[in-house]
């Protein structure tokens, strides 16, 4: 397929990818659903606590050991953004229960992912042809079963006009581009650096929005982002030492 190197891939591999494109498309139907019931500033600061649910299921799942240092550079992260993002908002237990299992399968994708395509040797252009048209469906079924698919064929697609179908079709292509750039990115790092890039997003989202809309940071919020930066530079730091460490031992 021109420059993308197409593998074969066992019955018992396409099972697996089969069984990881249910987790794709739950991990999109607990999305949706988050920003339904779930106050957006309350989301920010539980999803905050991402990359330390990575480093823990890594550890579980794989029996991948995370140095004490590691884990250290993340509180700083962790607790930045939590600073920046809280503000007003309802809390619920449902909505807490939610966004807690929403980030466990965002996080579980995200390990899967790694796994599989560096397990199976598969071009990310590969995985994501297999896995997309599959998560699809996956969706379609959701949506019969909770009644959206109705909805969309009795109300919403006879009043869609020509803009309506434009902002769908250029939302479904930033969202392809999302998906390569992470997928390329995983394969790349690890999934703990693209959980902690995705707080880095946060910071950078919740910083834009002070000088687009011309808000006044707290003196939270510029602690916060103070705690996030070091953060960031510790855990680049403790990730470069350690690699480098291992590599060092490679070589020896």
């Amino acid at each position: 397929m021109g420059w993308v190197k197409w593998r074969s891939l066992s019955s018992s591999q396409w099972f697996t990818l089969l069984m990881f494109t249910i987790l794709f498309g739950i991990n999109i139907a607990f999305g949706n659903l988050s920003l339904h019931i779930v106050d957006i500033p309350f989301s920010q600061v539980v999803r905050a606590t991402s990359p330390l649910w990575n480093a823990l299921l890594t550890t579980v799942l794989l029996n991948e050991y995370t140095p004490l240092s590691i884990w250290a550079s993340l509180v700083p992260v962790v607790m930045g953004v939590i600073c920046m993002a809280y503000g007003d908002f309802t809390f619920s237990y449902l909505s807490l229960v939610v966004i807690i299992i929403g980030i466990i399968i965002a996080n579980l994708k995200s390990i899967a992912s790694n796994k599989y395509i560096k397990g199976f040797q598969l071009h990310p252009i590969q995985f994501l042809a297999i896995v997309c048209p599959m998560g699809f469906l996956v969706l379609l079924i959701i949506s019969f079963f909770n009644g959206e698919w109705d909805t969309f064929i009795s109300t919403t697609l006879p009043e869609m006009k020509a803009s309506d179908w434009v902002f769908c079709v250029f939302t479904g292509l930033t969202a392809f581009s999302l998906n390569i750039a992470n997928i390329i990115a995983l394969v790349s790092t690890s999934p703990l650096t693209l959980s902690v890039v995705g707080n880095l997003k946060q910071i950078t989202t919740i910083g834009l929005s002070f000088v687009l809309f011309d808000q006044q940071p707290t003196l939270t919020q510029l602690t916060g982002i103070g705690l996030a930066i070091i953060g960031l530079f510790a855990y680049t730091f403790v990730k470069h030492t350690i690699n480098e460490k291992r590599l060092k031992e490679k070589t020896a």
